[in-house]
């Protein structure tokens, strides 16, 4: 082998180990913060509910980028509390993973969903896909959303050219939150926070829906 091939395959796998480094630092870092709750939220009644959750912050690799977000969170603590109902509406949907990534464009009170490269619109197809998708859901007791996701975020930036135009719903979210605004649904981030996550459980717990 080449000195000059080796050294590149050196920089690659030292560029590798630096970011496993990084995202293994990441998640103590966010594990060390529910460490310091006082009391961990409880979820009062006997019952395990079942909550839908996107399917990356369980730890699956479904991301446009072939990585996931695992969140210790959802898949460790809460887990013992809840029967997590994993879903990525993407893959669902037929996108490869890895993939292209893809935005909301336009109109904020009606966006349009674009892949940013090949600028592809899936607006349509996906808009209804995700309201399908929804339709066909067990009875689920609340919702925990990726925050930023043009398909689970609450509250995504929608595009024009290089300037945002306001916000909106990614598309599977904004299916969601209108076939069930009265459910529980909140985006993993904030649960973070004891009290929004205390607040979270319990209406979960007063769902009736598991």
């Amino acid at each position: 082998m080449k000195a000059s091939c080796k050294k590149w395959l050196e920089g690659i796998f030292k560029n590798w180990l630096e970011l496993q480094n990084w995202q293994m630092r990441n998640l103590k870092v966010r594990f060390c913060e529910m460490c310091f709750f006082t009391k961990f939220p409880v979820l009062r009644g006997s019952q395990k509910p079942k909550v839908g959750i996107s399917a990356c912050l369980l730890g699956c690799p479904v991301r446009y980028d072939g990585q996931n977000k695992l969140d210790l969170l959802f898949a460790g603590e809460l887990s013992k509390q809840i029967d997590w109902v994993p879903i990525c509406p993407e893959t669902a949907f037929g996108l490869p993973t890895p993939r292209e990534s893809i935005q909301l464009e336009g109109d904020p009170e009606n966006p349009s969903l674009r892949k940013v490269n090949s600028r592809d619109d899936l607006s349509n197809t996906y808009r209804d896909f995700c309201r399908c998708k929804v339709a066909k859901l067990p009875p689920l007791a609340g919702f925990v959303f990726k925050a930023k996701s043009p398909s689970c975020g609450m509250r995504v930036s929608v595009h024009n050219q290089e300037t945002i135009t306001g916000y909106a719903p990614g598309f599977f979210a904004s299916a969601w939150l209108q076939s069930h605004p009265d459910l529980p649904s909140a985006e993993a981030e904030e649960l973070h926070d004891p009290a929004k996550l205390q607040e979270f459980l319990d209406k979960v717990s007063l769902s009736g829906s598991f």
